[in-house]
């Protein structure tokens, strides 16, 4: 049985202008001690779904679907059982950890805090002895601890902050951007910490960022959202060498390496999420796009074993993408 299983998820926010389907029917598992990493421009749902998946989305949100845990449906459960589930089974690292450590308590208080609310019988002394080690375990010292926020760096913080979320040794962690505010050299080191931490506690990490070097890095499988959907999702080998759909070779046409020598971008923009197209959400971008396209709405299906698309026209490229590669395999045979 799967750790997580998400099924038919959709989050929707109440605004003045109209509903936001800001999630839209999301479908996937996580196995256990796993990696999925989760990919797609900005706005196309990817935190809302990670805070969805803890339930601690604003008043304005209205949730429905499964999110099967270990076995049970959380959304199912009472407030208090989805309150004591957090940190104790699922764990979430947030993009900026500035905005969300309490900048007038130091960072043992934090700890401190977390073991108040969810295991009031451990006494101080043994609640600081376990966050020592748990900074340590991070690459801090334990005199981290009677520090502020405002007196770390940046990557000191984050890597508090993981710390903070591991307390309990919770069964799944996900990484909200978990990087986005460091320089590269330390988000390589926060990057082999996590990787670190994964085999140590034997946990599952859902990894949500917009940089694909960070994903093929850390993730054993990929899920691409686009406009509040999943529109492919598979292994890392296969998204990265054979994607499916136009909007992931999109994404991976536009990343810059040593040989780029122009800037790739896809023209256009994700769609208004209170009036999304009425076909495939990415028909009004996508070169490939027919008449099929912009009046139906593909479903996330699998293509090949273990690897799913939401694509009328997906098997059809990839086997026009494949005689090109032979082609080219061919010519330099020659």
């Amino acid at each position: 049985m799967s750790l997580l299983s998400v099924r038919n998820l959709r989050i929707y926010y109440s605004s003045s202008r109209g509903i936001v389907k800001a999630v839209d029917g999301v479908t996937f598992d996580i196995e256990r001690e796993e990696t999925l990493g989760i990919v797609g421009e900005s706005g196309c749902g990817k935190s809302t779904l990670a805070m969805g998946l803890l339930d601690i989305l604003p008043p304005s949100a209205n949730i429905s679907g499964e999110i099967i845990l270990d076995g049970e449906n959380i959304l199912e459960k009472e407030k208090e059982y989805l309150r004591k589930i957090r940190h104790e089974k699922v764990a979430l690292i947030f993009q900026d950890p500035m905005t969300r450590l309490d900048p007038l308590m130091k960072i043992k208080d934090h700890f401190l805090e977390t073991f108040r609310s969810h295991k009031r019988d451990v006494k101080e002394e043994e609640a600081l002895r376990i966050a020592g080690n748990l900074m340590n375990s991070v690459g801090l010292s334990p005199e981290v601890l009677d520090y502020y926020p405002h007196e770390l760096s940046g990557g000191m913080r984050q890597r508090a902050m993981i710390a903070l979320a591991l307390v309990f040794n919770p069964q799944l962690l996900i990484a909200d951007e978990p990087t986005t505010s460091l320089d590269v050299i330390v988000e390589a080191q926060i990057l082999q910490l996590m990787n670190k931490i994964k085999k140590e506690f034997h946990m599952s990490i859902i990894l949500i960022t917009h940089n694909l070097g960070i994903v093929a890095e850390m993730a054993d499988r990929v899920a691409v959202m686009y406009a509040g959907k999943i529109v492919e999702i598979g292994s890392l080998a296969d998204i990265f060498t054979r994607p499916l759909h136009p909007y992931t070779r999109g994404l991976l046409g536009s990343v810059i390496t040593l040989e780029s020598r122009e800037l790739v971008t896809m023209p256009g923009e994700p769609p208004d999420l209170i009036n999304p197209p009425k076909g495939c959400r990415f028909a009004p971008r996508c070169p490939y796009a027919i008449e099929m396209c912009m009046n139906s709405e593909p479903s996330l299906q699998e293509a090949v074993k273990g690897h799913s698309v939401a694509c009328f026209r997906a098997l059809e490229l990839m086997e026009e993408r494949d005689i090109l590669y032979r082609g080219d395999i061919a010519e330099k045979a020659d």
